[in-house]
């Protein structure tokens, strides 16, 4: 993995909880591709931490590379950088990653579908961009749902592009808690919602779409169920999650610990010429024991979607909590990620 210091050349407030963090052009080149993420190395209190935020930036049409960072309560990264980071000031970043990007095309025709919540419209912000100014004949519809219309991210821009590229650009804000003012849609985008507003797209051959879906899990398993009903192919649909509903991390546990192993398990990891053997409490992931232990493996996002940490298990067996980054046909061949990989077996063996 490459690692760049980028130089901060302005901050922006977006809303009131979040704000896009504008980087000068990185002396070295800088490759990536709309979707895709980057990994910002921080030392905090004498800790290092890292935290994963989408490019906002398109590249070949903005000028300089960017990233939409929404506050958190209590989060450390996102309160810590808006507290303290200034224009001038260098930040380390591992290089843009991401299996949750959109390549264009000049010649597509296509309908691109984007349905998104909260920070998950900063990805879907920067392929919205990319689809209008590289595919010309090529339609993007965008559903965003938020609590407030305050708390539309990119609003003002979203209004720009509409003006803009006119019907090729459509885009549909849901609000949770409206303003007595509001006359747009109301209510969560969820299942019903989807298939509502994917009908009302005239004229539209939904399975023939391409649908890009960013947000909490919880969007992303209705989005996903709704497309299901429509009969939409899974080549078709493109998601990236982010966060855990307390109820899912509850079923999810009761469901690991049926296929976890009994105590400790010995690990071994094959990284090029170097072996580093461990035991894991299957309670924990197998990257997170060695980051305790101070063992160098490579990773970058810690949430099972860059897939920095894949690698292939040739002996035993690990319990994946998500595998929404691997592909079905990495997953048959014995691919796991480190970051999400519980031990499932009293012997494991992992080359890299």
């Amino acid at each position: 993995m490459k690692i760049f210091n980028l130089v901060v050349k302005q901050i922006v407030n977006e809303t009131k909880d979040s704000y896009t963090i504008v980087f000068e052009t990185p002396k070295e080149q800088f490759n990536y591709k709309s979707g895709q993420f980057i990994t910002l190395i921080l030392k905090i209190n004498g800790s290092e931490v890292r935290r994963s935020y989408s490019l906002s930036s398109s590249p070949g049409i903005d000028n300089y590379p960017s990233v939409c960072i929404k506050i958190i309560s209590k989060g450390v990264v996102s309160n810590y950088l808006k507290s303290n980071l200034k224009p001038g000031d260098s930040l380390q970043a591992i290089e843009p990653m991401g299996n949750f990007f959109f390549d264009p095309k000049s010649s597509a025709q296509q309908h691109i579908v984007l349905i998104g919540a909260g920070s998950g419209i900063t990805p879907l912000f920067s392929i919205a961009k990319s689809v209008l100014q590289f595919e010309p004949n090529s339609k993007v519809s965008l559903f965003y749902g938020n609590r407030l219309k305050e708390d539309i991210i990119y609003f003002n821009q979203f209004e720009d592009l509409a003006k803009k590229y006119g019907s090729r650009f459509q885009v549909v804000h849901s609000l949770t808690k409206p303003e007595n003012n509001w006359t747009g849609f109301t209510g969560r985008i969820n299942e019903s919602a989807i298939i509502k507003l994917i009908e009302s797209i005239s004229p539209i051959k939904f399975k023939e779409c391409q649908y890009y879906i960013c947000g909490p899990n919880g969007l992303a398993e209705e989005a996903t169920k709704a497309l299901d009903l429509l009969g939409v192919g899974k080549a078709n649909i493109h998601k990236e999650s982010y966060g855990h509903d307390k109820n899912e991390v509850a079923a999810a546990s009761v469901v690991a610990a049926s296929t976890l192993a009994n105590g400790k398990s010995r690990v071994k990891i094959i990284d090029g010429k170097k072996i580093h053997e461990f035991e894991v409490d299957p309670k924990h992931t197998i990257l997170e024991t060695a980051i305790k232990l101070d063992i160098n493996l490579p990773y970058s996002c810690q949430a099972g979607m860059c897939t920095a940490c894949m690698g292939k298990c040739t002996t035993g067996k690990v319990h994946m909590e998500n595998a929404d980054g691997l592909t079905d046909n990495e997953i048959k061949q014995g691919y796991v990620l480190t970051c999400i990989g519980h031990p499932a077996s009293a012997e494991i063996v992992i080359e890299l």
